[in-house]
C-alpha cells in the first residue's frame, strides 16, 4: 500500500503542490488563534523542524548518498513536504503579521510574504536547489524569531530585534556548518549565492524594521472605535457610538456629530501576550487643506498590560476639536503603527442617538 501511495504522489506531483499549499493555509486560519500559546508556537516549531529534516534527507540524496532505488521516488514525496512545511509556515506567519499591522505603515511587507506564499507553486523547479532552500528557511525562521524572541524575554524594544538577528544569523550558520561537514563540495557549490541570499534577507529585515513598515508583532489591534463617551464601572466599560449602518468594520460611524465643547474619544482594545506591559500611544492628527499634510495635534500616552483574549481596553479623548478630517494613529513607542482610524467631524447642535455597549 506504502508503495501505491509513493506511486501516486510521484505521478501526480504537479497537481498535489498546490493543493498542498491550499490546504496549509486553510489548514492555518482554522487553527492558529494567540500568538503566545504554547499549541500555536509547536506548530510553527514542527513545521520549521520537518522542513529542515526534508532539506537534509533532499541533499543526502542529491549528493549521491542515498542511492537506492527507492529514494528515487522518496525525492519527489519529500518536495512535496518541503514545500507543503513552507506554504504553512509562509500562510501562518501573514495571519499572524497581518492582525498586527496596520495596511498603510506594512503593506510593502505583507505584500511580500503573501507573494512568497503564492509563489510557492512557481518556484516548484527550485526546490532540488540547495541555495534557495536555504533561502527560503532562513526567511521564514527570521520570520518567527521577531516574535518569538519578545515571547521569551516579555520585553518588546530595539534589542528583541537585535536579538532576533543573533539568534537567526547564529542558527543559519550552525546549519551550514552542519552541511558542511556532511557534504563539503555540494556546499561549496553552491555557498556563493547562499552567502549573497543570507546578506539580503538580512538588510531587507532590517531596512523594513528601520523604517517600521514590519508590523509591530506580536501586538496587535483587535479594535478602534470612535466614541462618545466611557464610562468604566470595575472590570466593564460602558461606551456610547453613533452606530454604523454598514456590518462589516467598524462598529461606529466615519462621520463623527460632534457638539462644540464636547471631546471625542477613541476606545481601543489591543492585544499583547501575557506578562508584556508596553506603552501605546494614541496619535491625533488634522489634516491640513491648505497644505495638504496631516498634522500632529496630540500624543497621548496608556499602558497596556497583556493577557487579555479581547485585548487590553484604554481610550484617549481630545477637547480643542474643530470641523475636518482627523485620525488617530495607534503605535507603539518607536512608532510602529498598530492600526489608525479616520474620521471626520461635523458640527451639529444637538447629541445624535447613540448606542450603548458594555466591553
Amino acid at each position: 500500500m506504502f508503495k501505491a501511495i509513493k506511486n501516486f504522489v510521484y505521478k501526480n506531483e504537479k497537481y498535489l503542490s498546490p493543493g498542498a499549499i491550499t490546504f496549509g493555509f486553510i489548514f492555518d486560519n482554522l487553527t492558529l488563534r494567540r500568538i503566545d500559546l504554547w499549541v500555536e508556537n509547536f506548530v510553527i516549531a514542527f513545521y520549521l523542524a520537518l522542513s529542515l529534516f526534508s532539506i537534509f534527507v533532499l541533499n543526502f540524496f542529491h549528493a549521491g548518498y542515498l542511492k537506492h532505488r527507492y529514494f528515487r521516488k522518496t525525492d519527489a514525496f519529500l518536495s512535496i513536504v518541503l514545500q507543503f512545511s513552507f506554504g504553512a509556515l509562509f500562510s501562518a506567519f501573514f495571519i499572524f503579521y497581518f492582525r498586527s499591522s496596520s495596511i498603510i505603515a506594512s503593506w510593502s511587507f505583507l505584500v511580500l510574504l503573501i507573494g512568497l506564499l503564492i509563489g510557492n507553486e512557481f518556484f516548484r523547479d527550485k526546490y532540488k536547489q540547495l541555495s534557495f532552500q536555504l533561502s527560503i528557511y532562513f526567511i521564514l525562521f527570521f520570520s518567527y524569531s521577531v516574535f518569538l524572541v519578545p515571547l521569551v524575554t516579555k520585553k518588546i524594544d530595539d534589542f528583541s530585534f537585535i536579538y532576533s538577528n543573533v539568534f537567526s544569523i547564529s542558527f543559519i550558520l550552525s546549519i551550514l556548518l552542519i552541511l558542511y561537514k556532511l557534504f563539503p563540495k555540494r556546499l561549496l557549490l553552491n555557498i556563493r549565492s547562499i552567502t549573497v541570499s543570507i546578506f539580503f534577507i538580512i538588510f531587507t529585515f532590517n531596512f523594513f524594521y528601520y523604517f517600521n513598515i514590519i508590523p509591530p508583532i506580536p501586538l496587535s489591534l483587535k479594535s478602534a472605535e470612535l466614541v462618545h463617551s466611557v464610562k468604566h464601572n470595575g472590570g466593564i466599560y460602558e461606551i456610547e457610538y453613533e452606530k454604523s449602518i454598514f456590518p462589516l468594520g467598524s462598529k461606529s460611524k466615519k462621520r463623527y456629530s460632534w457638539v462644540e465643547g464636547e471631546p471625542v474619544y477613541l476606545f481601543a482594545s489591543i492585544f499583547a501576550p501575557t506578562k508584556i506591559s508596553v506603552e501605546i500611544f494614541h496619535k491625533w492628527y488634522f489634516f491640513d487643506e491648505t497644505n495638504s499634510e496631516w498634522t500632529l495635534r496630540s500624543s497621548i500616552p496608556y499602558q497596556v498590560i497583556g493577557g487579555r483574549d479581547g485585548g487590553y481596553r484604554g481610550y484617549s479623548y481630545k477637547y480643542s476639536l474643530q470641523e475636518g478630517l482627523w485620525m488617530v494613529d495607534i503605535t507603539n513607542t518607536r512608532g510602529q503603527s498598530l492600526g489608525s482610524r479616520k474620521f471626520r467631524i461635523v458640527a451639529v447642535e444637538d447629541t445624535p442617538d447613540l448606542t450603548k455597549e458594555e466591553w
